[in-house]
């Protein structure tokens, strides 16, 4: 390094990416869409070739949509699987197939992690500011007023001084930016139960939905995959060693206990542990912790990678906006205060999940069973369980938003926007978030076909607007007025109609609400005062 201070130093790239694993590829490509500068380091000298991670919801393929990835990421999953639960003499005591498309994708799809990391790598071939950097590892970080200065090492074990306005540390549950540079606890359990994990090539089981058997002899999961695939996951019985756990006489009586795969070829046998662990600290200065860095999930509601997910969508226009000086850089605090608490309630699920798939005894198995049958006398709270409203809603309680009036259980300000088809002037039929860009956008709710609606304009230094009119589904649809119209092609928003008519929502990049007010109040005196108090005092 020079005798010049570390401040004076000229940037190489506006944010340094950590880890290419799904979470550090997908932040890669939103910046890269956003039109910031990054580096992206991984010590490895590819994306991954075995399986990992096995599922993505609704959210997570709201998120490739942003990417502009969707179409190619769709290709290699098994869309629109459900789950089935059944006891020690195999019969099915509780099913989950949700059918809501809420935010326009299937909410449970099966997916091959090395196809979808290899779909987010070649995506990153659109974007000449976003630069790969394999076969290369974080050594340290040190950061000032102005921005972080990283020392990177080769295979070799040559160095380089890379200069970046900010850190996403997106390295997985060994994170070295969280154990050797943040030095931030994690909070939470690892537990001594480990599990079997068996992927196969080809499947001779023809059953198109997960199995979960909850038999306390050794409970069990059957997952189809995309492709004719599947994974087979085993509890480890007490005192069993890996060794005779992964033997492969061993693997194929327990797959031949519960499918015609006992023989079936093997690509990947491993045993794992699992954890419920949250960082206690995610950011520090400029450097952010994302994914398995900030938080550590069971696998039983299938939620891991699909919480880094949100994590980079989330902080990726954060960032972009705040390099862009559009707001102020007190907005990234934003990010903890959002994505923590929703992060947490996840891994309560995945321990609740995870109760169901493993009774301790035959008592417990019986009593979990029954409890479920009761269900059918009382059909809301059946629906409940199998459409999946027991998952979390992604919703904020501190952030960048405006609280509204409205009780917590209809209001939209700090949720997740919903994603229906709509149809167009022109009569193009089309999902919402093709039309809202990847931008801010105003969605002007009018129950009226002739109401007239002015555009909102801003001052150049702030943010971009992408404004569009929804009207509900038997409205005639008006000429365009500096705002796009479009209609509720399948009634999916009758519920937001009922509650915000004549409103106009103010819906941030990543789709969550930002605001909700009256068509006829002064909505860019709102918006400008948003922007200028990130205090987030909610």
């Amino acid at each position: 390094m020079n005798s010049s201070s570390e401040s004076e130093l000229a940037f190489d790239c506006d944010v340094l990416v950590i880890g290419a694993g799904p979470v550090g590829l997908t932040m890669a490509n939103l910046l890269g869409r956003y039109g910031v500068s990054a580096f992206l380091v991984e010590k490895n000298a590819s994306t991954v070739t075995e399986p990992r991670a096995v599922s993505i919801d609704d959210e997570s393929l709201r998120s490739m949509q942003a990417l502009g990835l969707d179409r190619e990421v769709i290709e290699g999953l098994n869309l629109d699987y459900g789950s089935d639960y059944l006891t020690p003499k195999g019969h099915v005591f509780a099913s989950v197939h949700p059918k809501t498309r809420e935010f326009g994708f299937p909410r449970r799809n099966a997916f091959h992690q090395p196809r979808l990391e290899t779909t987010l790598r070649k995506g990153l071939d659109r974007f000449e500011h976003i630069k790969e950097l394999f076969e290369h590892e974080l050594d340290s970080l040190d950061q000032d007023g102005t921005g972080v200065t990283a020392k990177i090492v080769d295979r070799s074990g040559s160095f380089r001084l890379v200069r970046a306005k900010y850190v996403a540390a997106c390295d997985g549950a060994s994170s070295h930016v969280r154990e050797s540079i943040l030095k931030t606890k994690l909070e939470g359990s690892t537990y001594d139960q480990k599990w079997i994990i068996v992927d196969l090539a080809e499947t001779k089981n023809k059953y198109e939905h997960t199995q979960v058997f909850c038999n306390p002899k050794r409970p069990a999961i059957s997952l189809p995959g995309p492709g004719g695939t599947r994974r087979f996951e085993f509890m480890m019985k007490k005192g069993e060693s890996e060794k005779e756990a992964l033997a492969p006489d061993n693997l194929s009586k327990m797959i031949g206990d519960i499918s015609p795969d006992a023989e079936s070829e093997r690509v990947r046998t491993t045993v794992y542990g699992f954890h419920a662990r949250l960082a206690e600290k995610w950011q520090e200065g400029r450097i952010s912790l994302l994914g398995d860095a900030a938080h550590l999930s069971p696998p039983f509601a299938g939620q891991g990678m699909n919480a880094g997910i949100r994590d980079a969508f989330n902080y990726a226009w954060k960032l972009s906006v705040v390099v862009k000086k559009q707001i102020p850089d007190s907005l990234l605090t934003s990010y903890q205060a959002e994505r923590k608490p929703h992060a947490q309630e996840l891994i309560r699920m995945a321990i609740r999940m995870g109760k169901i798939m493993m009774p301790k005894n035959r008592v417990q198995g019986i009593l979990t069973s029954t409890g479920f049958r009761i269900l059918d006398l009382y059909p809301p709270a059946k629906n409940y369980f199998t459409q999946m409203k027991y998952k979390p809603k992604p919703r904020f309680e501190k952030g960048f938003f405006v609280s509204d009036s409205k009780p917590k259980s209809i209001t939209l300000v700090g949720r997740m926007f919903p994603q229906p088809d709509v149809e167009t002037s022109d009569g193009v039929s089309c999902r919402l978030d093709d039309l809202l860009g990847i931008d801010f956008s105003l969605i002007y709710l009018s129950a009226s076909d002739t109401t007239a609606i002015a555009p909102v304009f801003l001052k150049s230094n702030t943010i971009s607007l992408r404004q569009i009119c929804i009207l509900p589904q038997h409205c005639v649809l008006p000429e365009s007025t500096g705002v796009k119209y479009t209609r509720d092609h399948n009634g999916q928003l009758s519920e937001v109609f009922k509650h915000y008519r004549d409103q106009v929502i103010l819906v941030r990049p990543d789709r969550y609400v930002a605001l909700a007010t009256p068509q006829h109040t002064d909505i860019r005196a709102q918006i400008e005062s948003l922007i200028a108090d990130c205090s987030f005092k909610n």
